[in-house]
């Protein structure tokens, strides 16, 4: 069915395509498409090439969270092109220069990104928060994170703190320090404080 619509449909990308062959993120947004495709399992685009310009109609048919991507890479031009409307719970607000290639958002239901930088090819699911911390203790500022990072879903990254390449915040994760290169991080244990109608605290 979805390649019925496609078919059916994919006239409505034309004026995106262009703006692409006219943005200066035009290698940056080749890195984003290939590499979209291989995260969602998107056959035969995933390898670019002479499918490249199919795949980017198809994404931007078919994924949201791919829309409010490309928008950010083709700035201002991008009010001319909503008509095919980005994910409106998926709030980006760092540069595109300071916003990874490769990047990818699975789902990007109720989630803010307003990072100081994303290196390339991250991950990053629903309900995160990476932003601000106004707190005195942990610092004024946004985090940086780094290549390689995937952030799980429910998790929330705040300050002017480094998340290092290659690491792995865990779900509902609350980081708030520097997170070393090659590190996973997991939340703490749930309390189990009553079972069968008895008070209790264990580890759940």
């Amino acid at each position: 069915m979805k390649k019925i619509s496609f078919w059916l449909f994919s006239w409505l990308t034309i004026p995106h395509i262009i703006a692409y062959f006219f943005s200066r993120h035009r290698a940056i947004i080749r890195k984003d498409v290939i590499r979209w495709c291989q995260c969602a399992k998107i056959q035969p685009f995933s390898g670019g090439g002479k499918y490249f310009l199919i795949a980017l109609s198809w994404l931007l048919l078919f994924k949201k969270e791919y829309r409010n991507i490309f928008y950010l890479r083709i700035g201002k031009v991008k009010w001319l092109l909503s008509y095919l409307p980005p994910l409106s719970s998926l709030y980006i607000w760092t540069k595109s220069e300071n916003f990874g290639a490769g990047t990818f958002i699975q789902h990007g239901f109720s989630t803010v990104i307003t990072a100081e930088k994303i290196g390339e090819n991250c991950w990053i699911n629903q309900q995160v928060t990476i932003g601000y911390n106004n707190s005195k203790k942990y610092g004024y500022g946004r985090p940086t994170l780094g290549n390689n990072v995937r952030v799980s879903a429910g998790a929330k990254i705040c300050g002017n703190i480094t998340v290092g390449d290659n690491s792995t915040i865990g779900l509902n994760a609350v980081i708030v320090k520097d997170v070393p290169e090659g590190s996973t991080v997991i939340p703490s244990p749930m309390i189990l404080i009553q079972e069968f109608g008895q008070k209790m605290h264990r580890k759940f």
